[in-house]
């Protein structure tokens, strides 16, 4: 029995080790080699656009530059019309005050005939 059992494993393990053999000798997918041609075309076309996309930086960055010398051009401006507001309505303010009026009705000899009345402003 015991011869049995070693005749049994050494029957076992044979089809492994062929099995084995045979994954070794399984030929290899062949891969086309690339030739130097392509390569040195290859490298060209990434040249070509990486010269494009580098152009395009530069072109985007001036566009932006130019965008932003408007801007502070533009709130230039608004800043002054601003103050350009900010003066009128004071000067406004001073003129309609009432000793300027009260000035300006004297000068031209008018005077207020009911002194009981009073100015609201809003």
């Amino acid at each position: 029995m015991v011869s049995n059992a070693a005749k049994d494993l050494v029957n076992q393990t044979t089809p492994q080790q062929q099995d084995a053999s045979q994954l070794g000798t399984v030929s290899q997918p062949s891969v086309k080699a690339v030739s130097w041609r392509q390569e040195v075309r290859l490298c060209a076309v990434c040249g070509a656009v990486l010269l494009g996309l580098m152009g395009s930086v530069v072109t985007m960055k001036i566009a932006v530059t130019n965008a932003n010398h408007q801007l502070q051009d533009v709130q230039a401006r608004v800043t002054k019309v601003s103050n350009d507001n900010a003066s009128e309505r004071q000067e406004i303010a001073e003129l309609t005050s009432e000793s300027h009026l009260n000035q300006a009705a004297k000068k031209y000899g008018l005077s207020d005939a009911n002194t009981s009345v009073r100015n609201v402003n809003k």
